[in-house]
Protein backbone atom coordinates (compact mmCIF):
# COMPACT_ATOMS: atom_id res chain seq x y z
CA UNK A 1 0.00 0.00 0.00
CA UNK A 2 1.12 3.49 -0.65
CA UNK A 3 3.05 5.64 1.46
CA UNK A 4 2.47 9.26 2.23
CA UNK A 5 3.86 12.33 2.92
CA UNK A 6 2.32 15.41 3.46
CA UNK A 7 4.42 18.75 3.90
CA UNK A 8 4.14 22.71 3.64
CA UNK A 9 6.19 24.89 2.21
CA UNK A 10 6.73 28.87 2.12
CA UNK A 11 6.28 30.43 -0.85
CA UNK A 12 6.15 34.05 -2.69
CA UNK A 13 2.97 36.37 -1.85
CA UNK A 14 1.79 35.47 1.33
CA UNK A 15 1.06 31.78 -0.04
CA UNK A 16 2.00 28.32 1.14
CA UNK A 17 2.20 25.25 -1.16
CA UNK A 18 0.75 21.95 0.51
CA UNK A 19 2.38 18.65 -1.29
CA UNK A 20 0.88 15.52 -0.58
CA UNK A 21 2.94 12.53 -1.91
CA UNK A 22 2.27 9.19 -2.24
CA UNK A 23 5.31 6.88 -3.01
CA UNK A 24 5.89 2.79 -2.78
CA UNK A 25 3.16 2.05 -4.61
CA UNK A 26 1.81 -1.02 -7.26
CA UNK A 27 -0.46 -0.88 -9.16
CA UNK A 28 0.14 1.90 -11.34
CA UNK A 29 -3.31 3.26 -10.67
CA UNK A 30 -4.19 6.15 -7.87
CA UNK A 31 -6.49 8.73 -6.95
CA UNK A 32 -5.04 11.75 -4.97
CA UNK A 33 -6.51 14.78 -3.78
CA UNK A 34 -6.90 17.73 -1.59
CA UNK A 35 -9.90 18.84 0.65
CA UNK A 36 -9.94 21.91 2.63
CA UNK A 37 -12.72 21.69 5.20
CA UNK A 38 -14.13 18.37 3.23
CA UNK A 39 -14.14 20.83 0.26
CA UNK A 40 -12.09 19.22 -2.87
CA UNK A 41 -9.08 21.76 -4.06
CA UNK A 42 -7.99 21.90 -7.62
CA UNK A 43 -4.41 20.62 -7.83
CA UNK A 44 -2.31 23.49 -8.92
CA UNK A 45 0.79 21.01 -10.05
CA UNK A 46 1.35 16.96 -9.41
CA UNK A 47 -0.77 14.42 -10.62
CA UNK A 48 1.53 12.26 -12.89
CA UNK A 49 2.54 8.81 -11.62
CA UNK A 50 5.98 8.12 -12.50
CA UNK A 51 8.46 4.47 -11.93
CA UNK A 52 10.28 5.24 -8.94
CA UNK A 53 12.95 2.42 -9.68
CA UNK A 54 12.36 -0.63 -7.74
CA UNK A 55 9.45 -2.03 -9.26
CA UNK A 56 6.58 1.05 -7.43
CA UNK A 57 5.03 3.71 -8.40
CA UNK A 58 5.12 7.65 -6.93
CA UNK A 59 2.35 10.21 -7.72
CA UNK A 60 1.72 13.46 -5.53
CA UNK A 61 -0.75 16.63 -5.39
CA UNK A 62 -0.02 20.60 -4.60
CA UNK A 63 -2.25 23.10 -4.07
CA UNK A 64 -1.63 26.63 -3.13
CA UNK A 65 -3.53 28.01 -0.13
CA UNK A 66 -2.98 31.49 2.11
CA UNK A 67 -0.33 31.49 4.39
CA UNK A 68 -2.23 32.48 7.14
CA UNK A 69 -4.57 29.69 6.05
CA UNK A 70 -4.09 27.12 9.22
CA UNK A 71 -6.19 24.05 8.37
CA UNK A 72 -8.03 21.92 7.97
CA UNK A 73 -7.01 21.23 5.10
CA UNK A 74 -6.34 16.64 3.91
CA UNK A 75 -4.69 14.72 1.33
CA UNK A 76 -7.00 11.83 0.66
CA UNK A 77 -5.29 8.97 -1.21
CA UNK A 78 -7.31 6.07 -2.89
CA UNK A 79 -5.21 2.64 -4.43
CA UNK A 80 -6.56 -0.90 -4.76
CA UNK A 81 -4.13 -1.92 -1.77
CA UNK A 82 -6.54 0.09 0.44
CA UNK A 83 -9.22 -1.21 1.78
CA UNK A 84 -10.82 2.51 2.35
CA UNK A 85 -9.33 5.54 1.01
CA UNK A 86 -6.47 7.08 3.50
CA UNK A 87 -7.32 10.57 4.68
CA UNK A 88 -4.07 12.24 5.80
CA UNK A 89 -4.24 15.82 7.54
CA UNK A 90 -1.64 18.59 6.77
CA UNK A 91 -0.32 20.00 10.56
CA UNK A 92 0.70 22.88 9.86
CA UNK A 93 3.30 23.09 12.84
CA UNK A 94 5.36 20.78 10.46
CA UNK A 95 6.59 23.52 8.35
CA UNK A 96 9.19 22.53 5.99
CA UNK A 97 10.71 26.42 4.94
Amino acid sequence: SPSVSVTGHAAPGHKRTLKCLAYDFYPRSIGLHWTWAGDAQEAESGGDVLPSGNGTYQSWVVVGVPSEDQAPYSCHVEHRSLTRPLTVPWDPRQQAE
